[in-house]
């Protein structure tokens, strides 16, 4: 009979406990045996904790995201977890054994030959590498490596994580800077980043162009130093307002390192730079802009002014008939003068009322040629304040004298009490007079009854002030309509195509709108919109 030992367990109300039994036979003929029972309950309570405690870690081993190692004094890999095999393509026959050099190309050969000795003299170490895969691509690791000590002998013990996309996403991060800094250097217009204190923090070159200092300068500044139309105050406010939906746009003048200056067109805009907001201000130097502007406006007021002088020349049979019945009424008077000096003794009280009268004749005289000179003078737009009534008043004078020539009828209808406006009055005269002349041409061929002109000024619904010209003509041609305002068009056979073309520019510049339509009696309405100056200063 042979030695025995069986391990078993026993329930108890209170617990499971295990024991040993060991059977020993005696003697050479085993007639007779020991049998030991022995309490084994702490071991395999220890046994099964042990066994826990290494499931739990292979099971945490192979579930970590990443490449967990083991590696002997001499670089073999010992032990690895699940991961190894399935982010590197090799199979756990092939890992056994395999040496860290052997992960590595030549240059991280070399990354690797002066990271390893820190391990086993410092204890810990960390590095960025790539590593090759089975299928010959690489891969970036972020890898850790730190000392232990199995059997006595130094062992490095890592975790290595895939930062692949991370680096990728790197570089691209890298080439997109990179080609925007490029564009943002490249620019015509100015870049500007400054804080809510106005400190520039970064401009491209474009801004250093435009003001002349360098980069070093330059970030010792803020932008109350460039624009003295700025105070701090007034700039964090506007600048905490901006909103994505409400940027800041406005024009004003910067001064270079010199002391000259220049206008510009600057957007502005706030963004958040980590728990930091800022303000970049896009700014573009607008002087060539303003030039052609001035230009422009010099040019389209010597257009206007040839304008004046053909409308003149229009009236010019009208003028005339203005100036004979004054003039003729002084000669008449200088008559009858003579004629009294020379009765005895000379009748004094008779001259001095003739002399009144001369007077009087004179200074209608000289208003009809004070209103001429003032159509004609050339001059720039010079917006000042004007009652809208006495500027039709004016004009009303002027063409007073054409219109009983051509046996028309004019009404005007002026409202009481209307706004002023911001404008030029001889510019403004020459948009009335152009409308007026153009409706007594309109109604030339009409029967003398039917030549009516009226002209009204009103408060519209919206604050607008407003001057209407109606006439009684034939009216527009509907397909002509839309075109009326363009340069070289015409409706008239003689007609130059630049009266309402002027007219719409004049008007225009004022911030107004000039419009054209068809009366349903027949004939055509023009209306003409100004802004009331209180307006006029939103615009």
């Amino acid at each position: 009979m042979k030695n025995f030992y069986l391990e078993y367990s026993c329930d108890s109300p209170q617990q499971k406990r295990w024991f040993s039994m060991n059977v020993t036979p005696l003697g050479s003929a085993g007639q007779s045996v020991v049998v030991a029972h022995v309490d084994i309950s702490e071991r395999k309570r220890t046994e099964e904790t042990n066994r826990n405690a290494h499931e739990l870690m292979t099971a945490i081993f192979n579930t970590v995201p990443g490449l967990l190692y083991l590696y002997n004094e001499d670089g073999r890999l010992i032990r690895w977890n699940r991961q190894h095999e399935v982010m590197t393509g090799y199979t756990a026959e092939e890992l056994l054994n395999f040496h860290i050099e052997d992960w590595f190309d030549q240059e991280n050969r070399l990354k690797l030959a002066q990271e390893l000795p820190k391990i086993f003299s410092e204890g810990y170490t960390q590095v960025e590498m790539s590593l090759i895969l089975k299928n010959k691509q690489k891969m970036s690791i972020f890898a850790t490596g730190s000392k232990l000590i199995l059997d006595g002998k130094p062992h490095m013990v890592g975790i290595a994580v895939d930062i692949t996309a991370r680096k990728q996403a790197e570089a691209e991060l890298r080439l997109s800077e990179a080609r925007f800094h490029a564009v943002v250097e490249q620019a015509s217009d100015g870049f500007e980043l400054l804080d809510l204190d106005g400190r520039y923090l970064e401009v491209n070159a474009a801004t250093l162009r435009q003001l002349g200092y360098s980069r070093e300068e330059i970030l010792r500044l803020t932008v109350f130093d460039v624009d003295s139309s700025l105070n701090r105050d007034r700039f964090i406010k506007e600048s905490l307002a901006i909103t994505d939906a409400k940027p800041l746009h406005l024009e004003t003048v910067h001064r270079r390192k010199d002391g000259s200056t220049f206008p510009v067109d600057v957007s502005v805009s706030t963004i958040q730079l980590g728990d930091r907001r800022c303000v970049f201000a896009l700014v573009r130097d607008i002087s060539e802009r303003k030039q052609a502007e001035a230009e422009t406006q010099r040019q389209s007021a010597e257009l206007a002014h040839v304008a004046r002088v053909s409308t003149m020349g229009e009236l010019a049979a009208s003028v005339a008939h203005e100036l004979n019945q004054p003039l003729g009424a002084i000669l008449a008077n200088a008559e009858a003068a003579d004629l009294f000096l020379n009765q005895n003794p000379p009748a004094l009280g008779e001259l001095r009322d003739i002399l009144t009268d001369i007077r009087k004749d004179d200074e209608r005289a000289s208003e009809v040629i004070r209103r001429m000179r003032a159509l004609l003078r050339k001059h720039e737009l010079d917006r000042q304040p004007l009652g809208i009534n006495s500027l039709v008043e004016d004009v009303l004078q002027v063409v007073s004298g054409d219109a009983a020539l051509r046996k028309m009828a004019m009404s005007a209808d002026l409202a009481p009490g209307l706004p002023k406006i911001l404008g030029d009055r001889v510019h403004l005269q020459q948009v009335l007079l152009n409308l007026l002349l153009n409706a007594m041409d309109a109604m030339a061929g009409e029967p003398r009854e039917r030549r009516r002109l009226s002209l009204r000024t009103r408060l519209s619904t919206d604050g607008l002030v407003e001057i209407t010209v109606m006439d009684s003509g034939h009216g527009i041609a509907p397909d002509k309509l839309p075109r009326l305002f363009e340069p070289f068009y015409t409706t008239k056979p003689n007609g130059m195509g630049m009266g309402l073309s002027i007219s719409r520019t004049i008007i225009a510049a004022h911030h107004g709108k000039i419009l054209a339509e068809n009366n349903a009696a027949g004939g055509a309405t023009f209306r003409v919109t100004l802004p009331a100056i209180g307006k006029a200063s939103q615009q």
